[in-house]
């Protein structure tokens, strides 16, 4: 099935689910943003961007699985192991 482009998208399909970040600047390894697709379809993330604070560039081809997560970390490293 095809991803649902962002022109398709009614408000509030894809959310920030969980924000964990330091309020006091400190830019922990820990922090994090974790989306979540209410949806049943598919969502193609590409070139989505976070801005001001937190600065990502979602990489073309990115597609949010149905119902699926997606978490944007500082340091990806500190959460695979």
């Amino acid at each position: 099935q095809p991803a649902t482009s962002e022109a398709q998208l009614p408000v509030g399909s894809v959310v920030i689910n969980e924000l964990l970040v330091d309020s006091f600047g400190k830019n922990e390894p820990s922090e994090y943003i974790e989306l979540y697709n209410r949806t049943d379809q598919p969502v193609d993330l590409s070139y989505w961007t976070f801005s001001g604070g937190v600065e990502f560039f979602f990489a073309p081809g990115l597609v949010l699985p149905a119902r699926g997560y997606a978490v944007v970390a500082q340091d990806v490293g500190y959460f695979q192991s």
